[in-house]
Parts: structure tokens; C-alpha cells; sequence
């Protein structure tokens, strides 16, 4: 096991580290990026010379699309910057990235539509393998082969906007 164990790797890196956790996942408990960082930290005790260990816990935070939080992305850019060298000045580069746009793409616009009605077995290999049932269609076409009707997708949701001051 010792492996395959994040700890263990974590403790053998000796390169810098940042390590990014939202405090709403419910995924992966924050307790983790606490161990992990201890472990890091642990390992470079008494190295005047070892490569930074930083860890932030982003409020509101939860499992994915932490990018979508300036203070993420300033986090990131400045350990870039200063693990990877670079033109701009550490801060200045995690304001740059901070004020970047940075949503998710929106879900495609197209459905895999024979697959949307059937429910397994023979019958869905079958409806696979009708004419034009593998191409997308329109969402709110009916599925290839199906002579039905549509299914309504699921409404569109804009991502909502995190908390990222304590």
C-alpha cells in the first residue's frame, strides 16, 4: 500500500507544492489536504533550501470548478510563477489570472439521442444500430428510429457565484 499512498508520494516530491481543497466538498473531506500538507511539510523539516509547501481551503468551495474562483486562480498562478520562473513578478501574474474570465463550457447542445429512451439489453443494441441513430440530434428531436416523441433536457443553470472572502 505504501505505493500507492498520497502521503507517501506527497512526503518523496520534493518539488513545490500548492494544494487546493474546497471547504463544501463533499467528495473528498478537507481533512485530507491537511494530511497531505503535513506530510510535505513533515518530510522538509530541517531543509533550509526545501521547495515551498502551500495549501488553501477555498470557501464555498466544493468538489469541482475551482477554477472558476479568482483567489484559485491567483493561488495558481503565482506558485507557477514561482516554481517555474517566468517574466512577471509572482503577484502580478495571480492578479492577471485573477481578473481572467474563467466559466464552464456549457453542456453541448446535442444529445446522444438513441440512447435516451431505451433502457438496456437487446433492444438497445438494436436501436443503435438503426440508420442515423449514432449522429447527434437537435436537443428536443426525437431519437432515431424511435417514433416518439422528444424529451425535454434538462434546463440549463448558470453556475452560481462562490463566496471566496472568509
Amino acid at each position: 500500500m505504501p505505493d500507492v499512498s498520497a502521503s507517501t508520494a506527497i512526503a518523496r516530491y520534493d518539488g513545490p507544492v500548492l494544494l487546493v481543497h474546497g471547504d463544501q466538498d463533499s467528495v473528498v473531506p478537507v481533512a485530507h489536504l491537511r494530511r497531505l500538507g503535513d506530510a510535505a511539510r513533515k518530510a522538509r523539516t530541517g531543509d533550509p533550501d526545501a521547495a515551498p509547501v502551500e495549501t488553501m481551503i477555498v470557501p464555498g468551495g466544493k468538489h469541482s470548478w475551482l477554477y472558476e474562483i479568482p483567489d484559485y486562480r491567483r493561488a495558481v498562478a503565482r506558485m507557477l510563477t514561482i516554481a517555474c520562473g517566468g517574466p512577471l513578478d509572482p503577484d502580478e501574474a495571480g492578479e492577471i489570472a485573477a481578473a481572467t474570465p474563467a466559466v464552464r463550457i456549457p453542456d453541448a447542445e446535442t444529445r446522444f439521442a438513441a440512447m435516451e429512451e431505451v433502457h438496456g439489453g437487446l433492444r438497445t443494441l438494436a436501436q443503435v444500430a438503426l440508420p442515423g441513430a449514432t449522429r447527434p440530434q437537435p436537443v428536443g428531436a426525437p431519437a432515431a428510429g424511435s417514433g416518439g416523441t422528444a424529451i425535454d433536457p434538462a434546463p440549463t443553470v448558470a453556475p452560481a457565484r462562490l463566496a471566496t472572502e472568509p
